[in-house]
């Protein structure tokens, strides 16, 4: 028997007459009346151009941009696609990952309880009880809801995800709205930008009642600009790029640094090695710490071809080097851009989220450098790599980047005190394992 079209009409989230067209290939999973088959706000989803976004905002984000949202009487329904999303779909066939368009966006209030699934690898999602998984059985996929789970059950889940549409560009148009007036981030004077703010004036785009700005009469008389005046130009003046000539910042002292368009090979290398070894602190210090000759060249070297600073070294501990670059502006431009907090602690630290979108060789050179500093190699009983961090988050982005490459990790906790710390405090560890020849021969 094959299911040509299906028309739907009276359900929750199908209260206007609905026709679904089927074509071969394709399964319809059916769930209980009015429900979807949903995931908590926070679960990730992995698009089909390599980014990973919670599907809570996901769904809001579409929800919102939306010209036709159907309420419903436990949330709302949007069947348009706005952003034109696509994810990674399993074909039932042949068993393989697909990049597939979304056709409906629902929010829906949650159920009395949810499951949390858990796997063997240390993979975990959250769903409602009647949530979609699948086995295989008889060399068939047969489905199963979440609550008919059991334990020592094998599920399917992805040994890849290739990413379809690579793109290392970074958008600078979304950092730079994030960033604050008390950032104290500045766009220098150039010539370049006084022809902007002078042809800014000249079309009349200057704010209330026609007066210029006290940020624009500063511009004009040769001083740098708050980021955030900036941005505010560029919306009133509906300019959805950064000029090139915005592409330097500076703080409030002289020191400057380049903004790159995209991740290189230079800042792929720089974020793995400050995410390993690195810190970032309120008096506007970027610190590296490392004792290998090789590793310290290459750091300062990608640190001045990424972002066009000095980083410069420092012995204060027999037998290690710090490489401290004093820049108040690349601090900062770093937790707006990478999430690398200023201030922050080794269990905050996560992937750039824009890895997950790049090419597989800025992958590569990101996780070499990110190895080089807390990587371990076992070579005794079995050979296995072993990455280990404070951040479950971490660890968790790394098993899903090194997915990318095709290399499939285990994610594990454990109990255990850092060794270049005195107290030796038990602290809650995560080790993403690598085993197995094909494995670690592709790492």
């Amino acid at each position: 028997m094959y299911f040509k079209r299906l028309e739907l009409i009276g359900f929750k989230s199908f209260c206007d007459k609905t026709t679904l067209n089927f074509e071969p290939g394709i399964t319809a999973v059916v769930g209980p009346n009015g429900c979807g088959k949903c995931l908590e706000y926070d679960s990730l989803v992995t698009l089909d151009n390599g980014l990973q976004v919670k599907i809570g905002e996901l769904v809001e984000e579409t929800i919102k941009r939306a010209s036709r949202v159907e309420k419903n009487t436990d949330g709302y329904t949007s069947f348009e696609n706005p952003l034109n999303v696509r994810v990674l779909s399993l074909n039932p066939e042949t068993f393989k990952l697909e990049p597939k368009p979304v056709f409906a966006f629902v929010k829906k209030e949650a159920p009395d309880y949810l499951l949390e699934i858990k796997t063997r690898s240390g993979k975990k999602v959250t769903t409602t009880h009647y949530h979609p998984f699948f086995t295989i059985k008889n060399g068939s996929l047969v489905e199963l809801k979440a609550e008919e789970l059991s334990k020592g059950l094998r599920i399917s889940v992805p040994r890849e995800l290739r990413n379809t549409q690579p793109n290392n560009g970074i958008n600078l148009m979304h950092i730079y709205k994030g960033i604050k007036a008390e950032d104290l981030l500045y766009i220098p004077y150039s010539e370049q930008f006084c022809d902007f703010i002078a042809e800014f004036i000249a079309n009349k785009a200057v704010g209330v009642n026609g007066r210029v700005s006290p940020a624009v009469k500063c511009a004009l008389s040769g001083q740098a600009m708050n980021v955030a005046n900036f941005m505010q130009i560029l919306t009133e003046s509906r300019i959805d790029e950064i000029p090139d000539f915005a592409k330097t910042l500076k703080s409030r002292s002289c020191g400057r640094i380049n903004i790159p368009s995209e991740i290189t090979l230079e800042v792929a290398k720089f974020l793995g090695y400050l995410i390993a070894e690195g810190r970032s602190n309120k008096g506007n210090q970027v610190w590296f710490v490392n004792e290998d000759r090789a590793i310290l060249d290459e750091y300062i070297s990608c640190a001045k071809a990424g972002f066009g600073v000095e980083a410069k070294e420092f012995h204060y501990k027999t037998g290690t080097s710090d490489v401290i670059t004093f820049s108040a502006a690349l601090a900062k431009f770093l937790e707006a851009a990478f999430n690398f907090k200023v201030g922050g602690v080794s269990k905050e630290k996560v992937i750039p989220p824009q890895l997950f979108g790049c090419s597989l060789d800025i992958i590569a050179s990101f996780i070499s450098a990110l190895f080089e500093g807390d990587g371990f190699v076992c070579t005794k009983d079995a050979v296995y790599f072993e990455y280990s961090t404070a951040s479950k988050h971490l660890a968790q982005g790394l098993s899903s980047l090194l997915l990318r490459l095709g290399v499939n990790s285990a994610i594990r906790r454990k109990m255990k005190a850092a060794i270049n710390t005195k107290k030796k405090t038990k602290r809650a560890y995560y080790s993403v394992y690598i085993y197995g020849y094909e494995n670690t021969k592709r790492l």
